[in-house]
């Protein structure tokens, strides 16, 4: 079984790297940021970045990582599935949960600076005001907290900041 999850700050390139890999690889993608989106949905809550990390935290505190990272497995039918790509692992004690389940899975961190980032940012969110500060705030929330600590903790950390075809050719390099 192969389980890679991917981890990095907001905006970094983590999700489109994910995809790309469960795709070649042909791997289940699980996406915590689409478990939050639905929860958001069945909770009637407008899926703002605002409120997607404080659904994403509460969710967080209030099951904790070992059924947080079951519930989104279930909801995608990960039990079938030999192989898996986790994408959006946002705190050191999901990570521990993903390695008791899995002591093999890979962590992959994808590492941008703050201006590429917002930059980012800007180029997909709806609300194309947002100001470099207001991200920054943003990027400060509890649970984008925890995420910088996770790039000690990671087997590969890919530089999001070069070409992403070279990007993804050095990841499968250091992965497979």
């Amino acid at each position: 079984m192969t389980v890679v999850a991917f981890s990095g700050r907001m905006a970094s390139g983590k999700s489109k790297l994910a995809r790309r890999f469960a795709e070649d690889k042909r791997c289940l993608l699980v996406s915590f940021g689409a478990f939050v989106r639905a929860e958001c949905k069945r909770r009637e809550i407008t899926p703002t970045r605002g409120s997607l990390q404080d659904v994403g935290f509460d969710l967080f505190r209030a099951l904790g990582a070992e059924t947080l990272l079951s519930e989104a497995l279930a909801c995608t039918g990960a039990n079938e599935f030999p192989d898996i790509v986790l994408d959006g692992v946002r705190h050191a004690d999901m990570l521990l949960a993903i390695r008791r389940r899995w002591p093999s899975a890979v962590l992959v961190y994808a590492d941008a600076s703050a201006s590429l980032r917002y930059q980012r940012f800007c180029q997909r969110e709806e609300d194309k005001t947002t100001s470099f500060d207001d991200f920054c705030r943003l990027d400060e929330h509890p649970i984008e907290r925890g995420v910088t600590v996770l790039k000690s903790e990671a087997d590969v950390v890919v530089d999001m900041s070069t070409d992403f075809d070279a990007v993804y050719r050095d990841l499968l390099s250091a992965i497979g």
